[in-house]
């Protein structure tokens, strides 16, 4: 995973200054606007979230849903579970297929909200690989990303470019890697959500 953790991000690794530091930018209102608009989940929704973080966007699903977080930051799963334990499950591993080993049902969302741009081409392509695998038949793994665009301004590229994350690419750098493990992509880009950042918003629906 390549990933800047030092200098002023490293206290982005601290599960305080993180929530901090993501309502300061607004997150709150976006993580509600992706689960009104993308999520749609109904009653007896089963989500897998991984690189869930605090897991917050609980907040704002409900409180029937199936959930299970799953990140590789102990801090931020440590206070997910003094949040949530009662809502959810939640799981620290170094990589996502330390997962298999936990008899997990498949589900109707696998959420990688903020993850992508974190992982190589490789890695990527083993996130698409498993979440495939994760999914019911027409389930989705819908991704929030840090994206770079043809026509975007030199500040708002700028200010993605310090994001923690080192593999930003343009929207066809996310969509022709999961092109090879799912059967329907479509994507939306979003400018000015949170600071001047532009998003890419991908849903992938499993074969």
């Amino acid at each position: 995973m390549a990933e800047v953790t030092s200098g002023f991000r490293k206290i982005l690794s601290f599960s305080f200054f993180y929530d901090y530091f993501q309502n300061f930018l607004g997150a709150n209102k976006f993580r509600e606007y992706i689960v009104k608009y993308y999520i749609k989940p109904n009653e007896k929704i089963r989500i897998l979230d991984l690189g869930c973080g605090t897991a917050k966007i609980l907040n704002y699903l409900p409180t029937s849903t199936k959930y299970v977080g799953f990140d590789i930051n102990k801090n931020y799963i440590d206070s997910a579970k003094n949040c949530f334990k009662n809502n959810a499950i939640f799981y620290y591993g170094k990589e996502i297929n330390d997962l298999d080993n936990k008899n997990l049902k498949p589900f109707d969302i696998i959420l990688a909200i903020g993850l992508l741009h974190h992982l190589n081409d490789t890695e990527l392509k083993n996130l698409f690989k498993f979440s495939s695998k994760h999914l019911k038949s027409k389930g989705r793994l819908i991704s929030v990303d840090a994206c770079f665009t043809k026509n975007q301004s030199f500040f708002s590229r700028f200010i993605t470019s310090l994001d923690r994350g080192q593999n930003i690419r343009f929207p066809n750098g996310y969509k022709n890697l999961a092109e090879k493990f799912f059967f329907k992509i479509k994507g939306d880009i979003l400018h000015k959500t949170l600071l001047p950042y532009t998003h890419w918003i991908m849903q992938c629906e499993k074969k």
